[in-house]
């Protein structure tokens, strides 16, 4: 059994001239992969990604940071694409991004809301952002997606209550990297605490490398990290972390696995 990356942004420019590279070697190393999105752009380039590969799922949407920029027109499309293209999972990624001081939350907010919105006319999952916003994302998700939508909080890095009220609420939280790294401690402890049928695995490719590969470019392939990372601090073996994240995955996202 392989392992499953539910988060790859595979149209990055990082990966320029070598995608193909990227995406070869990783399905061989890696059973299923979502690539989310990040804006128009983007959306249309990980439906082409997955168009041309089996294995290979999108997620469509708008990042927190890009909705200064979406207009309703890119709004329009972004649905077309979620309601046409059967490589269409969920929609994301969404959420809020509440780092820089000077951002529009209430601009976030609203965008974040009709993602839920949609997500429950479509029937389809959220991949959810979240960056110093932990409780606003919780309570918007209490308030209008609780019992009506699901989906994942990826790359996790809230509290443990924060992640069991999130759980309650329907939801998955997927950890990456960021575990693997002996200094991140209270993630560490939430994921050791977690129970495994609630959890999803990633690797936020390019980004967010695992301790193994620090300073690389990282790539799907190394989610085998987070994986071991994960049964270490469970004490569990690594084939049961994988047999039971990846059975999380594929029916959070309603894909088969044979």
């Amino acid at each position: 059994m392989l392992p499953v990356d539910s988060h790859a942004h595979l149209y990055d420019a990082m990966y320029a001239g070598q995608t193909e590279k990227v995406i070869s070697s990783a399905l061989g190393r890696v059973g299923f992969i979502i690539c989310p999105s990040e804006d128009r752009k983007t959306s249309e380039q990980s439906v082409q990604i997955a168009s041309g590969e089996s294995r290979i799922f999108a997620a469509v949407g708008i990042h927190p940071l890009h909705t200064e920029h979406v207009s309703g027109e890119d709004w329009k499309q972004i649905l077309s694409l979620a309601h046409h293209s059967p490589k269409v999972v969920a929609l994301g990624e969404t959420g809020l991004d509440f780092f820089s001081k000077n951002c529009d939350r209430e601009l976030q907010k609203y965008w974040f809301s009709r993602h839920i919105q949609a997500a429950g006319e479509l029937h389809l999952p959220l991949i959810i952002h979240d960056r110093k916003a932990h409780g606003e994302i919780l309570s918007l998700l209490q308030k209008q997606a609780h019992g009506v939508v699901s989906g994942v909080i990826h790359g996790y890095s809230g509290s443990l209550e924060t992640a069991k009220a999130l759980i309650n609420t329907g939801f998955y939280i997927s950890f990456g990297g960021s575990i693997t790294y002996p200094g991140s401690r209270r993630i560490r402890q939430v994921a050791s605490t977690l129970p495994l049928d609630r959890i999803l695995i990633e690797t936020d490719s390019p980004y967010q490398a695992p301790f193994e590969k620090h300073g690389e470019l990282n790539v799907p392939e190394n989610v085998w990290y987070v994986a071991q990372a994960l049964a270490k601090l469970k004490q569990i073996p690594v084939s049961e972390v994988i047999e039971t994240t990846g059975h999380n995955a594929a029916k959070l996202f309603g894909i088969s696995r044979n």
